[in-house]
C-alpha cells in the first residue's frame, strides 16, 4: 500500500473523524486489519514528526509558568480493537500543544488588548444637571412640606379614588344573607386617607401585637391618642381591607400608577451627586407569591426583591420590582439592562455607578462609557473576555495583580480574601486605610467600600419603625415600603441643609414630627410636676376682727372626691375634711 501525501494526511486530520473511517457494522480481523492499521500508524508517525518540528519552530515568548496549558489532548485510541495507541513523546506529562496556529490563537484571545501597562483613568466630566428638579428647597422648608411633595395631592387622590372604587366593589359583591362588616363601606375622604396613615405609621412607631390593641382600654394597651382622633378600629380595619391603588376591572396602560407616581415625585425634588449605586433589597413576605424570591445573604430571607438605585448619603431614586420577567437591553445582559434602567435618566452626566458582583462586567462598562459614565464595582472572575493571568493570579496578604484593557482597568487583592474589582475611573494605585490600624489598600478597593454603603444605610433607616405586618398582602407591603422610603427620603433632604450634627433630625424625630402633622396632634402643653406637687399646701384662715376662727372644707378633697370617685357636690362637700387653713 503506497503511503499517503502530507495534504492528504491533513485533509484527513482537519476535516475527518477518525470513526467516520469506519463502518459500524464492519468488523474486521485477522490479515484484514493491517492496512487499517497501517493507515493509523502513518498518521501517528506524522503527529509525531509535526510535534517534532513544532518544539523546534515555537518561539520562546510561550509562557514559562506551570499554569499555563494552551489546550488538553485526550488519549487516542484504535476505533477497531478499542485499544490505546502507544503516544511517541516523552510521557512526563498528560498535556500536548495543538497545532501551532491554534496555540497563537490562543494566546491572542487570552492577552487580547490587555496590557500590564496600567495608567490612570481620569474620571468623566460632571455635569450637574437639574433641568428635571421642579421643586427646590432650602433650610426653613419644614420636613412636612417636604413628605407633602412625595405624598402629593396627585398620589393621595390615586389612593382615595382606587380604595373607593375597590370597596363599592367588594361591597356590592358580598353576600346579602350574612351580615359583614363591608355593608357599612363608605367612601374616604382625602383628609381621612391622611389620617390613616398616619396611625398606620403610628403603629410602626409603638408596635403592639394586633391593631385590634390599639383601640382597647386595657391598662396594657391603652394609648389616650388612639381615643381622640375619631378613628375607630372597625374604620381604620375596614380603610386597610380595601386599600388599593389600580382598578381590577378596567384596562390600563400602566399596571403600577401608584410606583411611577411616587418615583416622579421623588426624582423632582432631589437629583443625586455624581455617585450612585445600584443594588436590590428585600421587602419581606412569606405567602404565597409566583414571583417571591430568597436569598440567603439577606437579613430577610423570604420576600420580593426590589431592585434600587441610591445616592451614596441614601436617597431612593429609582425603584423596581422584580416579577419574574426582566427585558434585555440590546447589547447587555439581564443584569447589565437592569443597571442601565435603574440609571437611564442620570447618564450623559459624567456620574459613577457603583455596582457589586452581580451587575458589572465587562459589557456594561463599555455601555456606560460611551455614554460618559463610569462604572465601578466588584466582578465574577469567570465572566467572559477578563485576563486570566489576573483572575488566576495567586496572591499572598497585602498583594495585587492588575491589567488594563483602554479604558477599563481590572485588579485582584488579597487581604483576607481574594476580591477582583473593575474600573473605568482607576489605575492601580494605593493608599492607606483611614483606620486605627491604616493597611495599604488600592484606591479602587477604598473608593468602593465608601460609596457602596447608600442602599445598605437606605435599607437600615426603612427598616426603623415600619408599621408592616406579616398578615398584610404582597402588593400593601410595598405600598408601606413606598411610604417609608418617602420618610427617609423627607428626612435625608432635611438634613442636608444643616451643617451642624446636632441640628440634624435623626429617623424617629422624624416619624414623630409628620404622625403629629397627619394626625393634627401637637405637643402636649401639659407640664410634669414633682410628686411633691401632688400635695396641696394649706395657708392659715385668717381670724375675724373678734378673732373667732372658723373651718372650711378642703378644696384639695373635694376636688378629688368629685374627680376621682365622681361623686356630686353634696357628696363631695360632706366627705372633704374641714379644716382651718386655705389651699
Amino acid at each position: 500500500m503506497s503511503k499517503l501525501s502530507d495534504e492528504d494526511i491533513a485533509y484527513i486530520l482537519e476535516n475527518s473523524d477518525a470513526e467516520s473511517l469506519l463502518d459500524e457494522n464492519l468488523i474486521l480481523d485477522g490479515d484484514h486489519d493491517s492496512p487499517v492499521m497501517e493507515t493509523l500508524q502513518d498518521i501517528s508517525d506524522y503527529i509525531t514528526e509535526t510535534d517534532t518540528l513544532r518544539d523546534e519552530e515555537i518561539p520562546s515568548t510561550m509562557p514559562s509558568t506551570s499554569s499555563f496549558r494552551p489546550c488538553v489532548v485526550k488519549e487516542v485510541t484504535d476505533p477497531l480493537r478499542d485499544e490505546e495507541i502507544p503516544s511517541t513523546t516523552p510521557s512526563t506529562s498528560s498535556f500536548r500543544p495543538c497545532v501551532v496556529r491554534e496555540v497563537i490563537n490562543i494566546r491572542q484571545t487570552s492577552n487580547d488588548n490587555w496590557s500590564y501597562t496600567i495608567n490612570d483613568l481620569p474620571p468623566a466630566d460632571f455635569i450637574n444637571t437639574v433641568s428635571r428638579q421642579q421643586i427646590h428647597f432650602d433650610g426653613r422648608t419644614d420636613i412636612f412640606d417636604m413628605f407633602r411633595q412625595i405624598l402629593n395631592h396627585q398620589l393621595l387622590a390615586l389612593m382615595v379614588e382606587q380604595t373607593n372604587i375597590y370597596g363599592n366593589q367588594l361591597k356590592n359583591s358580598a353576600s346579602q344573607k350574612k351580615e359583614r362588616r363591608i355593608d357599612r363601606w363608605k367612601d374616604v375622604t382625602d383628609t381621612e386617607m391622611l389620617k390613616f396613615l398616619g396611625v398606620f405609621l403610628f403603629t410602626g412607631l409603638l408596635p403592639f401585637p394586633t391593631l385590634e390593641s390599639y383601640w382597647k382600654r386595657d391598662i396594657l394597651y391603652y394609648h389616650p391618642l388612639m381615643h381622640e382622633i375619631n378613628m375607630s378600629y372597625n374604620r381604620f380595619s375596614i380603610i386597610l381591607r380595601c386599600w388599593h391603588f389600580a382598578d381590577n376591572q378596567a384596562p390600563r396602560e400602566n399596571d403600577r400608577p401608584l410606583l411611577t407616581t411616587f418615583l416622579d415625585n421623588v426624582r423632582q425634588i432631589y437629583t443625586p451627586g455624581r455617585d450612585v449605586v445600584v443594588d436590590e433589597s428585600m421587602v419581606p413576605f412569606r405567602g404565597r407569591l409566583l414571583f417571591k424570591q430568597y436569598i440567603p445573604s439577606k437579613a430577610q430571607k423570604y420576600g420580593l426583591k426590589i431592585y434600587k438605585l441610591c445616592s451614596v448619603e441614601g436617597y431612593v431614586w429609582s425603584y423596581e420590582i422584580y416579577d419574574g420577567q426582566s427585558k434585555k437591553i440590546e447589547g447587555l445582559d439581564l443584569s447589565g439592562s437592569i443597571v442601565v434602567r435603574l440609571a437611564q435618566e442620570l447618564l450623559n452626566e459624567g456620574r459613577l455607578i457603583v455596582t457589586d458582583i452581580y451587575y458589572t462586567s465587562l459589557l456594561l462598562a463599555d455601555y456606560l462609557k460611551d455614554r460618559n459614565t463610569d462604572l465601578l464595582g466588584t466582578i465574577n472572575k469567570r465572566r467572559k473576555g477578563l485576563p486570566k493571568e489576573v483572575m488566576e493570579a495567586k496572591l499572598s496578604k497585602g498583594e495585587m495583580a492588575a491589567m488594563q484593557n483602554q479604558n477599563i482597568t481590572v485588579i485582584k487583592f488579597h487581604d483576607k480574601r481574594d476580591v477582583c474589582l473593575l474600573s473605568t475611573c482607576h489605575g492601580h494605585e494605593m493608599k492607606m486605610s483611614k483606620r486605627r490600624n491604616p493597611i495599604l489598600k488600592p484606591m479602587m478597593v477604598l473608593d468602593y467600600n465608601t460609596r457602596k454603603k447608600g442602599i445598605d444605610l437606605s435599607d437600615q433607616l426603612c427598616s426603623y419603625n415600619s408599621p408592616s405586618r406579616k398578615t398584610i398582602i404582597w402588593y400593601k407591603k410595598i405600598a408601606i415600603d413606598l411610604m417609608s422610603i418617602a420618610v427617609v427620603n423627607s428626612a435625608l433632604i432635611y438634613n442636608s441643609f444643616r451643617e451642624n450634627r446636632r441640628d440634624k433630625m435623626p429617623i424617629l424625630v422624624a416619624y414623630e414630627t409628620l404622625i403629629r402633622r397627619l394626625l393634627h396632634v401637637e405637643k402636649s402643653s401639659a407640664i410634669s410636676r414633682p410628686l411633691s406637687d401632688n400635695s396641696h399646701k394649706l395657708e392659715k384662715i385668717p381670724k375675724k376682727a373678734d378673732q373667732k376662727s372658723y373651718k372650711k372644707r378642703c378644696v384639695g378633697c373635694y376636688n378629688r372626691e368629685q374627680d376621682l370617685y365622681h361623686k356630686n357636690a353634696k357628696a363631695a362637700a360632706a366627705a372633704a375634711k374641714k379644716v382651718d387653713y386655705l389651699v
